[in-house]
């Protein structure tokens, strides 16, 4: 009985949790250095850009103890005990040029509850030994205030900044005995160099190249025959290279022409899927070259 009652073996009860006494202190100059960060920009003071957020402190109830129970094949019951908080850590980013406000904005995702737990523990006492209040709350408030101010930067970054993107690109070939695809080979031989050197603002020749054999190979376009150098199945994939790589050298009137050509074609619910992301790549990058060069 003494072993089963030290090892919480028997039916749980409630528990009581010692009040945290846990206050936050910040550096807020290490914390703007580590998180406010405006990619494609540099610090400085003339015509300076500034860029704030306000922390308004992590608004939370003290831990709670829960716990579980299961049975195993043998018919033991085993139970499980964790703490968990319900939180918000409401925040605030205001971003002005001079005088000039140009951003000032709270974000009502920092005022939904959310609920944090603990690691699970096979016993009250060893939660209570491997946890204190006070470590729960400091585990609470540094994942909060780091998810938010993780998700403002990547906002403003979105909106505001240079941000230089990773994105898995895919060149379409063909291959076949019964037809020669030397030149979609070439295309994507060409693209390939064409990437390592590629510059939204150059030339980009060797992707030029490669659309306009995209393009040749495209007259000679059968959607009807299976058989056909240029079958449905090659046709859609040559049309994804084309919104892709006239996207990235910014012909975007061509890469419109690429997606309105599937859609001629009546895509199949496969081909849609397949689609929609070249689209909002699309979608995206037009709309970023139009915010910043349109006049």
């Amino acid at each position: 009985m003494l072993e089963k009652a030290l090892l919480d073996e028997g039916k749980p009860r409630e528990d009581f949790v010692a009040k945290p006494t846990f206050k936050p202190t910040y550096n807020t100059e290490a914390i703007a250095n580590t998180y406010l960060k405006l990619e494609g920009y540099e610090k400085g003071t003339d015509n300076a850009l500034a860029y704030e957020v306000t922390l308004s402190g992590l608004q939370a109830t003290d831990p709670v103890m829960k716990n579980s129970s299961s049975k195993t094949k043998e018919g033991v019951t085993k139970y499980q005990y964790w703490y968990e908080v319900v939180y918000t850590y409401p925040m605030a980013v205001r971003i002005a040029v001079g005088e000039e406000e140009i951003l000032n904005e709270t974000f009502e995702q920092f005022e939904v509850d959310k609920t944090y737990k603990t690691k699970k523990y096979s016993s009250s006492s060893a939660l209570r030994k491997a946890l204190s209040p006070n470590n729960v709350m400091r585990a609470v408030d540094n994942l909060a205030m780091k998810e938010n101010l993780t998700f403002i930067n990547k906002q403003i970054n979105e909106k505001y900044a240079f941000m230089n993107k990773k994105r898995n690109t895919v060149v379409y070939v063909a291959k076949g005995k019964k037809h020669d695809y030397t030149n979609l080979v070439k295309a994507y031989i060409s693209v390939e160099q064409g990437l390592v050197d590629y510059n939204a603002d150059a030339e980009n020749e060797k992707i030029k190249a490669a659309i306009e054999i995209w393009n040749e190979e495209l007259k000679a376009v059968d959607l009807e025959d299976k058989k056909a150098k240029i079958s449905r199945d090659v046709a859609f994939g040559l049309y994804l290279n084309l919104i892709e790589y006239n996207t990235l050298v910014r012909d975007f009137k061509a890469a419109k022409s690429a997606i309105n050509a599937i859609l001629l074609m009546n895509p199949s619910n496969a081909e849609s899927r397949k689609l929609t992301p070249y689209q909002d790549f699309f979608e995206d990058m037009r709309d970023r070259y139009d915010a910043n060069f349109e006049s």
